[in-house]
């Protein structure tokens, strides 16, 4: 859903927005929902064309397109995304990718970069990077305001059997995600 507002509500034209993460399969499991939700909309449907190979949707009226991308940094050179949607940050191999695509953004004014992750356990890892500067920004958000960190995590003294400490790590618990 937020992919397919930047890509028909922000007023601007050109946009390139991608989704990425350690392999072409797990980005496009974002392709495949904002998909859907093309497809299952009218309105969507009529402003948006649908390319399933290539996990791409393109907007032609205003010369802008979502595309889900492959893991593979080196191709990624030369991109000029206005966003990215990086999805589980923990299986990104190394920092590469992310690099590729961030510095990327030169040519734009306002770039938006997302960062959907469950845990990881590799403390030298991007994740974990990003994970710490989260914690570090959420105590003092004047610290970085382009920087808004939403957590959903346990505390390091949080009895992991108890409920309550399942629902802080996961929101959506009894919602759509059964207990």
């Amino acid at each position: 859903a937020i992919l397919l507002y930047l890509l028909l509500r922000t007023g601007k034209r050109g946009q390139q927005i991608y989704s990425a993460s350690g392999d072409r399969a797990q980005a496009s499991l974002i392709f495949r929902a904002a998909a859907a939700m093309v497809r299952n909309d009218p309105t969507l449907s009529e402003v948006c064309l649908v390319y399933d190979g290539y996990k791409r949707i393109v907007c032609e009226r205003l010369d802008s397109f979502y595309e889900a991308l492959s893991s593979d940094a080196p191709r990624k050179h030369g991109l000029g995304p206005s966003a990215v949607l990086f999805d589980e940050v923990h299986v990104l191999p190394n920092r590469d990718l992310h690099d590729v695509l961030t510095t990327g953004f030169g040519a734009r004014r306002d770039p938006l970069t997302l960062y959907i992750t469950t845990a990881g356990w590799d403390q030298t890892s991007l994740c974990y990077e990003l994970w710490k500067y989260a914690e570090h920004i959420a105590e003092d958000p004047s610290r970085d305001p382009a920087f808004l960190p939403v957590l959903y995590q346990a505390g390091p003294d949080d009895d992991w059997a108890a409920e309550a400490t399942w629902r802080k790590a996961m929101p959506a618990l009894g919602d759509f995600c059964s207990l």
